[in-house]
This record gives C-alpha cells, structure tokens and sequence, in this order.
C-alpha cells in the first residue's frame, strides 16, 4: 500500500491536509524500488480539507508498506523513526520494520520534523480506516 498526505496552503491562504490511499499488486511489493511502487499503485480512496489545483506542498509524507501491514505496525515504525537521528536533508527516507516513509518539508517546518511526522501519519492511518483500508 502507498499513503501519501501533503499539507497544503491555497494562493488564497487555507491550509490542510489532503489524503490519498493506493493499493499495489500483491507481487509488487519491494521496499527497494519505491517508484515501481508508485507507478503501479491504483488510487482507491482520496480526502482533500484544501480543494486541489495550485496549491503549495509545504510538506508530504509517503508511507510504503505491504498490503497486508497492520495499522499499529506502521504507528510502531513512525514512532522509532521519530525517536531516531535526524536525517542529514530533506526529503528524507526513514526504513523500519518493514515500513517505507519519504518525507518532505519546506525549509521553515525542518526544526519540528518530528511532530510533523506524527500529524501526518496520524491523519493518514485514521483515513486509511476510514475507507475500511486495512489488513
């Protein structure tokens, strides 16, 4: 499965997080090749708080893990990633257990990192159950 969030700002200055859940092929799966991941992903559900079409990101988060990875596992995985180093830049890719998390900020959001981490993953995994998405 693919989990992407991306905080967003309008050129009218609303912000939130817009939410999209994809499914890959079961065979799919190597968490080496995240862009056959992606390209090979089927949208199956998408949330948006800011309407898309000219928006800024003013950061994303992507979370890769197999179809069949349980909720809480992803909630353990982002929970040692952000008890862990800082990445040297941004976007940063985080492997735990299993879990792919890419993560990108603007420069400004760098200092807290980590509580963005934890909303985003947050949001995701609660829209992830919303669509009754997982394993």
């Amino acid at each position: 499965m693919l989990l992407s969030a991306q905080r967003v700002r309008s050129a009218q200055g609303l912000t939130g997080i817009n939410l999209y859940v994809y499914r890959h092929d079961a065979g799919a799966w190597d968490p080496s090749n995240l862009e056959a991941l992606e390209q090979g992903a089927e949208l199956v559900d998408q949330t948006f708080e800011v309407p898309p079409g000219g928006n800024t990101v003013t950061s994303f988060l992507d979370v890769f893990a197999s179809n069949l990875t349980r909720a809480d596992a992803i909630a353990r995985a982002a929970a040692a990633v952000r008890a862990g180093p800082a990445p040297e830049a941004f976007p940063a890719v985080f492997v735990e257990g299993g879990v792919v998390f890419r993560l990108g900020l603007v420069f400004g959001l760098v200092p807290s990192w980590r509580n963005e981490l934890t909303d985003l993953v947050s949001r995701l995994l609660l829209s992830a159950e919303d669509v009754g998405y997982r394993a």
